[in-house]
C-alpha cells in the first residue's frame, strides 16, 4: 500500500492540511505548483514538485532544489493536477489524496472531481479533501461510512447511474434510476442513520460527497 498526498493550488486550509498529513502518514507528498506555498507554511518538505510554476514563488522553489522537481510545458493537454495524479499512479500509489482541488477557477474544479474517475479506473482509490467535504468515485458496490460528517450525496456522475439501490439512509432506494435526463439533485443531502450505509449500482458511476453542517 503507497499513500500519496497531492496538494493543488485551490483553496487549501492549512490546520486541516496538517491534520490530514499527521493523520494519515503519507508514504510521499506531491506538491503542485501553488501548491508548494502551502506545503511550505505548514514545515513539511514535499518529495516531489510539479508544475508549469506559473503561481509558485523562484525563491520558494529554489529552497527544495533537493526534491525531485519536474517542470511542466505550460502548453499542455493535462492540467498539473492531472500530471501530479498521473505520476502517483505510475509511480505504484495505491491511494491518493487531493487537498487544494476546490476552489478559485470553477473549470479546474470540475476538472479535479474528474481524476477520481480517472484514478478509479486504473484501480486507484482517490479522494478530494477539504475542511467540509470527502468526495470519491462509487462503481458498483461501497459501504459508505459517516465518519462524523453529518451529511452524504451521491450524484449520478459522467452519465445515468441505473438500478440503485440505497440501504442505511434516511432516505433509500431500490432499483431506482437516477437518470441525467430526469432526476437532477434528488441525491443530494442524504444522512447515514447508523455507522454506515450501502450503495448498490447496476450500471454507472455515482459521485459520494460527504459533508459537515458549516
Amino acid at each position: 500500500m503507497k499513500k500519496t498526498l497531492i496538494v493543488a493550488g485551490g483553496d487549501v486550509d492549512i490546520s486541516h492540511l496538517d491534520k490530514c498529513i499527521k493523520e494519515n502518514l503519507y508514504d510521499e507528498i506531491i506538491a503542485v505548483d501553488g501548491g508548494l506555498a502551502s506545503v511550505d507554511l505548514i514545515g513539511y518538505k514535499p518529495d516531489i514538485i510539479i508544475g508549469d510554476f506559473d503561481t509558485v514563488d523562484k525563491k520558494l522553489l529554489d529552497k527544495y532544489s533537493s526534491a525531485v522537481i519536474l517542470k511542466l510545458n505550460p502548453v499542455k493537454d493535462n492540467t498539473d493536477t492531472e500530471e501530479a495524479v498521473d505520476y502517483a499512479i505510475s509511480h505504484n500509489a495505491t491511494s491518493v489524496d487531493i487537498i487544494g482541488a476546490l476552489g478559485g477557477r470553477l473549470d479546474h474544479t470540475i476538472g479535479n472531481i474528474f481524476l477520481l474517475k480517472k484514478a478509479y479506473e486504473l484501480n486507484v482509490s482517490a479522494r478530494v479533501l477539504s475542511p467540509q467535504n470527502e468526495a470519491f468515485i462509487i462503481y458498483n458496490y461501497a459501504k459508505v461510512y459517516s465518519k462524523g460528517y453529518k451529511y452524504v450525496s451521491l450524484i449520478q456522475f459522467d452519465g445515468s447511474a441505473k438500478g440503485v439501490t440505497l440501504k442505511g439512509f434516511k432516505y433509500n432506494v431500490e432499483d431506482f434510476d437516477f437518470d441525467t435526463s430526469k432526476t437532477y439533485r434528488l441525491g443530494i443531502s442524504n444522512e447515514i442513520e447508523n455507522e454506515y450505509a450501502e450503495v448498490f449500482i447496476k450500471e454507472g458511476y455515482m459521485l459520494c460527497i460527504l459533508s459537515k453542517d458549516n
